[in-house]
């Protein structure tokens, strides 16, 4: 995938890929998101899902790899530490 035409750019739920989601940068972003909703409340849900990738989940200079994880999470956005 090499254009953001070819991500999801539906108006359906947003999916936010955060690369380096277990280092200190990426559990800041997950505590942020956490409190948020927390403060937000039930009421507050938001129509998008999180997902923070480690090194486990795929070598990112593997091009195969990162197809496989894009195909997989079909992120909308993407964080990339």
């Amino acid at each position: 995938m090499s254009t953001s035409e070819e991500m999801n750019t539906d108006e359906g739920p947003s999916v936010i890929l955060v690369t380096g989601g277990t280092g200190l940068v990426g559990q800041g972003i997950r505590i942020f998101i956490e409190n948020e909703r927390k403060a937000a409340g039930e009421d507050s849900k938001r129509d998008e899902t999180w997902v923070f990738l480690s090194s486990k989940d795929g070598d990112l200079c593997d091009r195969k790899a990162t197809e496989a994880i894009f195909e997989k999470h079909k992120p909308t956005h993407v964080i990339h530490l």
